[in-house]
């Protein structure tokens, strides 16, 4: 008897240390949170659970892990609009998918929810077959661009090979393979890796020359890898015909040896400054801003932009029209009412500094009271360091008041110069300029240094 004892209560013990699907018929739990109901002839079931500090965020946890379920049952991930639906509805029309059930554990620190869903079998498992059909034609896609992408990099086409695993990337992370997201971060680490090995490397020039070359590499290897066909931005200040400086932009490709030729023509390209040249493969690849957001893969793609800004080359330039030589000798003279001329300091000193951010040196000359004067002076400096000469002439054709201000308008012209034999070497259109000042004296003023700063725009700008 009391052997029998011992064993009814040994078994007892082991039935209460035992798997959950007895300590749930003990406590009372539907059987169905531990044993999911098997599928019959018109019906899927499926149960989930979920755990947090309340009610709400355990449901919500729960209905995550049903969409995981499905997202396995199916043998493909459901997007996020699916997932949105069984918060908000509790299922998923599309699939004749609903909660049926719920189950309620309540402790003391945390809550837990079951539930239970029932699916039509014949809805879905149509579904799944369609899914998977268009699945297989969605990895023909990324598995080829990736293919593609290899080949290209065999070729030492890297750009073509970078932005062939970029689309692979964007194909897979929009499709509903499984594992789609790691297969994205591996095609985007392989764009990384041939972002990172790439190098652009600056060749020898002279700073005057208009001509530029640049050369793009693979390194990693012992000798380094010519890359053919990749974009390079260059971007270079120009001063525009109102003399102010802008900065403007141009693409060019290399070729087969990875060299990139290319002339800075525009007439505004002179001066001192700095030619700097990019790497371009990634501004007509339109990423989709859900791969921005996705934590994972935007990471990825930051670095890859980030990789890409850091892959540039620098020219220091020092060009200067040819139509102005060695040091210059300036002035402007103005027209007075009575229509004599006189030195207008104002537009001299315009011309100078206009010029001396071309680093050309000019010296005014100011006790001139005609431009014979001025050719006089100019031809006994020639013998010196002078080589090229300034002339220019303008008059107010217009002085208004338009309320406590007063406008002016100048109107004139400039020659170069040569000092030996006062040929001249160009002769300008008029040029007209306004000013604005509280005066008429200093309307006037700040009109002939509007009035020089054009015309030594309009002279730098001649090739």
């Amino acid at each position: 008897m009391m052997k029998s004892a011992w064993l009814l209560a040994a078994a007892f013990s082991l039935l209460l240390g035992s798997c959950g699907s007895v300590l749930g018929i003990f406590t009372g739990a539907p059987r169905w949170t531990v044993n999911t109901p098997r599928a019959t002839l018109t019906t899927v079931y499926f149960t989930a659970k979920g755990t947090a500090a309340d009610i709400p965020d355990a449901r919500t946890a729960a209905l995550n892990d049903l969409a995981d379920q499905i997202s396995e049952y199916l043998g493909l991930r459901i997007d996020e609009s699916y997932r949105r639906e069984l918060l908000e509805t509790q299922g998923i029309e599309e699939f004749s998918a609903v909660v049926t059930e719920e189950y309620l554990d309540i402790g003391e620190q945390t809550a837990t929810v079951h539930l239970l869903v029932e699916a039509n079998r014949r809805t879905i498992t149509d579904i799944r077959r369609v899914w998977q059909q268009k699945a297989a034609q969605e990895g023909q896609e990324y598995l080829v661009l990736r293919d593609a992408a290899r080949r290209a990099y065999a070729r030492n086409q890297d750009t073509d090979a970078l932005i062939q695993y970029v689309e692979a990337a964007k194909a897979v992370s929009a499709s509903r393979t499984a594992g789609h997201i790691n297969l994205a971060k591996e095609y985007l680490n392989q764009a990384i890796m041939i972002m990172g090995n790439l190098r652009i490397e600056a060749q020898p020039r002279s700073s005057g020359d208009r001509r530029f070359s640049v050369r793009v590499v693979r390194e990693g290897r012992t000798f380094s890898a010519a890359v053919s066909g990749a974009p390079v931005r260059v971007v270079y200040p120009v001063f525009n015909t109102a003399g102010a400086q802008v900065s403007r932009e141009q693409v060019f490709k290399t070729y087969s040896r990875g060299f990139s030729l290319f002339e800075l023509s525009h007439p505004g390209f002179r001066g001192i400054g700095l030619v700097t040249v990019h790497l371009d493969i990634l501004r007509n690849v339109d990423i989709p801003e859900e791969m921005h957001q996705h934590p994972e893969l935007g990471a990825k793609i930051r670095q890859l932009l980030r990789l890409e800004t850091e892959k540039q080359a620098g020219f220091p330039f020092q060009v200067r029209t040819a139509i102005v030589q060695g040091t210059v000798l300036a002035s402007v003279l103005e027209y007075d009412r009575g229509g004599n001329l006189r030195p207008d300091d104002a537009a001299s000193r315009a011309v100078q500094e206009v010029f001396a951010r071309d680093g050309i040196t000019v010296r005014t000359i100011s006790s001139v009271e005609s431009e014979e004067e001025v050719r006089q002076i100019l031809r006994e400096q020639a013998g010196r360091d002078i080589q090229t000469g300034i002339i220019g002439s303008a008059e107010v054709i217009t002085l208004i008041q338009s309320g406590t201000r007063h406008i002016a308008t100048v109107r004139g012209t400039v020659q170069v110069v040569d000092p030996v034999t006062l040929r001249v070497r160009l002769s300008t259109d008029a040029v007209a300029a306004n000013g604005i000042g509280e005066s008429p004296e200093a309307a006037r003023q700040a009109a002939f240094k509007r009035f020089g700063e054009l015309a030594a725009s309009v002279v730098l700008n001649n090739p």
